[in-house]
């Protein structure tokens, strides 16, 4: 998109004849003073607080029953043998996938486009960073990075960083 071929017109808004220059007062500095402090003897902290209503102790809040609490509890031996047919239909349907029901082996696991082989991605990335800490004279952080290259690396980046190391002393 090019923007130098547009062009606009802004004189029919009337803008530049409306903005006035404003001028404002000079800003003048004065030091802070500083507050009284509060006359806390002066202050009244003296709440009207109500004495707690007691309640007459003859007369005792009623007690539940035990009528009152009602419990019901369903029929667990039934839910039980519900859950037993459930578990064993389960477990048939199961032992039906393993007996060829389904085949996993022929499916292509192939990496998504563009992904590449991350291990080999993160052992590149160990090795450029080591080369970085070398140049900033971090012997010890490139060498723990070679290091770590030595044990997950292919060959050729087993190499390279063996070469490094070398060249550490």
């Amino acid at each position: 998109m090019q923007l130098d071929k547009l062009e606009f017109d802004l004189s029919e808004l009337g803008l530049d004849a409306a903005r006035k220059p404003v001028e404002l007062p000079p800003l003048e500095l004065k030091p802070a003073v500083p507050s009284k402090p509060a006359d806390v003897a002066a202050m009244d902290f003296n709440f009207p607080v109500e004495p707690p209503t007691q309640s007459d102790p003859s007369v005792e809040s009623p007690k539940p029953k035990v009528a009152d609490f009602k419990f019901e509890f369903a029929d667990v031996s039934q839910n039980q043998t519900e859950v037993r047919e459930d578990l064993a239909r389960l477990d048939e349907e199961l032992r039906s996938f393993s007996d060829g029901g389904l085949d996993l082996s022929k499916l292509a696991l192939d990496s998504p486009p563009g992904s590449g082989d991350a291990g080999a991605d993160y052992i590149e990335t160990k090795l450029d960073l080591a080369a970085a800490y070398l140049d900033m004279g971090d012997q010890v952080g490139a060498k723990g990075l070679l290091d770590d290259v030595l044990q997950e690396g292919d060959a050729t980046q087993k190499k390279r960083a063996d070469e490094m190391l070398k060249k550490l002393g």
